[in-house]
């Protein structure tokens, strides 16, 4: 769980700057919020590096998950947020990553982990465990959901450069680019949006 550091009382809003390599993260003191005050003035704005713990300043994407962890992505491995610590998963730790090249992060209903990477495949996280669901495929992002609670995923091959994949079975189907379009037109799909775990963007 994100612990308390100084007068936070909840990460509402994450913002990256991905200028000059820079990370930063908006605190938001939301219960303290007053309507007819200068909006943006009651916000707090704080920011770190590699000089203050953040493994690398290239970030590639960033999930808040619903145990109020921050997961950021990048060629450093997948990194873990708590408010004040920073934890990598690396090839160091992890033996099933082929490589430090991780893409995206989302996360399922029953609170599972997946986890995209350039080199490993699909993974899965779930109770401080790492799993190979889909091997040999360079994965890059989650676009959709599927009604079933499935992905529609980016990948890297100029013929078919999605993926479908069925969380249940383990099923996955390469797909061009009408094909992902068909699904979208035939309201099988739900575009993703990166919300935290009250609904908010």
């Amino acid at each position: 769980m994100l612990k308390k550091r100084n007068k936070l009382i909840y990460i509402r809003s994450i913002l990256l700057i991905l200028i000059l390599g820079n990370f930063s993260i908006s605190h938001s003191y939301s219960q303290n919020l007053k309507p007819n005050s200068n909006f943006f003035g009651q916000y707090t704005l704080e920011h770190w590096d590699i000089n203050s713990g953040l493994p690398s300043d290239l970030v590639l994407s960033a999930f808040q998950s619903s145990d109020g962890f921050i997961w950021l992505t990048g060629y450093t491995g997948l990194i873990r947020f708590d408010g004040v610590t920073f934890t990598s998963f690396t090839t160091r730790n992890v033996p099933l990553l082929e490589s430090d090249n991780i893409s995206a992060v989302t996360e399922s209903s029953d609170s599972t982990l997946w986890i995209t990477t350039g080199n490993t495949g699909l993974l899965n996280y779930k109770h401080g465990v790492f799993q190979q669901f889909i091997p040999n495929i360079r994965f890059r992002d989650f676009i959709a959901t599927t009604k079933t609670g499935g992905y529609l995923l980016s990948q890297n091959n100029a013929l078919t450069p999605f993926i479908i994949v069925d969380t249940n079975t383990g099923d996955f189907k390469n797909l061009t680019l009408n094909e992902r379009d068909s699904l979208f037109i035939n309201q099988t799909l739900h575009i993703n949006r990166r919300t935290d775990s009250k609904g908010g963007i």
